[in-house]
This record gives C-alpha cells, sequence and structure tokens, in this order.
C-alpha cells in the first residue's frame, strides 16, 4: 500500500500567500472607515466575493483544493488591488506607486528568503525545541524585512516611531 504525501509545500505556499493578502486588509479597512469611506467601497467587497465564488467554482474542477485557494487569491489580488487604488488616489491624494513598490519590494525579498533558506532544515525532537527555532526563525526573518523597509522607506519609519511616542505618552499619562 502507498500512502499520500502530507507534506505539500504548494500548498502550504497558497495557504502563506492568502494570509499574506488578507493581512493588509484590516489597516486598509481601517483608513477606509476612518476617512468615511466605507459606503463607497460596498460593491467592491461584493466584487471580491463574487471573484472567489465564480473563480473557485470553475477551478476546483480543474484542480481540486489548489482551485479554491487559486479563487481566493485572485479575489484577495483583486481587493488589495482596488484598496491601494483608492486609499492612495481618492483619500490620501497621492500616487499608489510608493505603495505599490513597497508590495513588490517585499515580495522580492519574501522570495529572496524562502530560496536562501529553502535548504535548512532545523530537526526538533520535542515541541519546545520546534517553538524555539521558530522563535529564532521569526525573530531572524522579522529582523531583516524591519531593517531593510525601516531604510528603504524611511518616512514610514518616522511615522510609526511618532504614533510609539504619541501611544507612549497617552499611557504615561
Amino acid at each position: 500500500l502507498s500512502d499520500i504525501n502530507y507534506i505539500d509545500k504548494n500548498l502550504a505556499f497558497m495557504f502563506m500567500a492568502i494570509e499574506v493578502l488578507k493581512s493588509v486588509k484590516p489597516v486598509m479597512n481601517s483608513v477606509v472607515n476612518v476617512s468615511g469611506h466605507f459606503k463607497q467601497t460596498t460593491n467592491r467587497a461584493i466584487l471580491e466575493m463574487i471573484i472567489n465564488l465564480v473563480v473557485s467554482l470553475i477551478c476546483v474542477n480543474i484542480f481540486g483544493v489548489y482551485g479554491v485557494l487559486i479563487g481566493t487569491v485572485c479575489a484577495l489580488l483583486y481587493r488589495s488591488n482596488d484598496f491601494v487604488l483608492n486609499i492612495n488616489k481618492k483619500i490620501l491624494n497621492r500616487s499608489p506607486l510608493k505603495s505599490y513598490a513597497r508590495w513588490i519590494f517585499n515580495i522580492i525579498l519574501c522570495v529572496l528568503i524562502v530560496y536562501l533558506t529553502r535548504n535548512i532544515h532545523i530537526s526538533s525532537s520535542s515541541y519546545i525545541e520546534f517553538l524555539k527555532g521558530g522563535i529564532i526563525i521569526f525573530t531572524l526573518v522579522t529582523s531583516v524585512f524591519v531593517i531593510l523597509n525601516s531604510i528603504l522607506f524611511k518616512s514610514d519609519l518616522k511615522v510609526i516611531i511618532d504614533y510609539i511616542k504619541l501611544r507612549t505618552r497617552k499611557n504615561l499619562s
């Protein structure tokens, strides 16, 4: 008897892509809500759902579970792009190019990190060892992203530092 391979790196990659795309939505939703533009984005949210359903239903017959994930990625790509365009042009009155540059840089950085670390295997014989390895990798990767983004996008770093100072002052008073 042969068993299936339960370690499917492509499936893990698809779930990772979905989580990355989903992670930007709360921030963008907050900007839209705070600016009072929520009602203008309702139709776009419905279109996101339609894209997800239609692409998923078509692709599930061809690719199985990958088809559903492809539908979700397509819908999230549409919505993320829509958010970038809408927020930059209609709310912030600026070009979306800086946002796209940041995304492209971080995607390239992510692919580069995955490529450079693909042959690193951390063996762990216990959950504690596994957790320690995860914390080390998380710390290293997060540090690389924070440092390089801070160097390339200095104005964003200033906004974050000012926000932290403001929150600290509020918490101390």
